[in-house]
């Protein structure tokens, strides 16, 4: 007999026994698919600095799988324009100041995904050999998936510095799975290039005087009184 699975559908066929009675079975088991992506037709956003919960990167990309599979996972990638001149993804990063490295040659993010609550989603991996950094942000595990992150960049950090936006570039990926734990990811060429704009925002400067008296004369020119006035306590911008 010839058993063959695809999702949750099963199909038995049975041959003739060969003459001396024998007999043979197969058991095939269908691969995961690699899921379609279905993009917006412009994926590039911005926000500034100081935005609250980060820049809304939802409504960008989705991901749909056939034949029993689910959309397991989206991978964000972490990527450069094709025309940097950096000896490596990682030297391009740890410039633009979106990852450090320390002593122990770790990698640390210095952005980071997050959901509409400001709650951490995904794991970061650092794939140093492969010179790969991504985000892994686990799905509800259904057919039909779309990616909603906010990205959060680190403090000050702009991308119009030079008074010209140089883009953030992020890459989206999705992952199916299927039967007998086989995975599919979406081909390089079909994943979705998100470029984020980031506009800085200056920012009032805060004075903080000391512990000081000033004298009469000057006195009257903050109050209109002659008298001394201690101004540590009421002025702190």
């Amino acid at each position: 007999s010839l058993t063959t699975s695809q999702g949750n559908s099963t199909s038995v066929t049975t041959f003739g026994a060969t003459a001396d009675g024998g007999s043979f079975t197969f058991e095939i088991s269908a691969v995961a698919d690699a899921p379609t992506l279905n993009l917006a037709t412009d994926l590039s956003v911005t926000g500034t600095e100081d935005v609250t919960g980060g820049i809304d990167l939802s409504g960008l990309v989705s991901a749909s799988s056939t034949g029993g599979d689910i959309v397991g996972t989206f991978l964000v990638y972490l990527t450069r324009p094709v025309d940097d001149t950096s000896a490596s993804l990682q030297a391009y990063l740890e410039g633009r100041g979106l990852i450090d490295v320390d002593a122990s040659g770790k990698v640390i993010p210095r952005l980071n995904l997050v959901d509409g609550n400001g709650d951490p989603i995904g794991n970061f991996i650092a794939d140093v050999g492969a010179d790969k950094f991504f985000f892994a942000v686990k799905t509800s595990q259904t057919e039909s998936e779309a990616f909603d992150a906010n990205i959060v960049f680190p403090n000050n950090f702009a991308t119009n510095v030079s008074g010209t936006h140089d883009p953030v570039m992020v890459k989206v990926s999705a992952v199916s799975l299927g039967g007998g734990g086989t995975r599919a990811e979406v081909a390089e060429g079909d994943m979705g290039t998100i470029s984020i704009e980031v506009t800085g925002i200056n920012d009032a400067p805060k004075v903080v005087l000391g512990a000081m008296t000033i004298g009469e004369g000057e006195s009257q020119i903050f109050t209109g009184s002659a008298n001394a006035l201690d101004p540590s306590g009421i002025l702190n911008i």
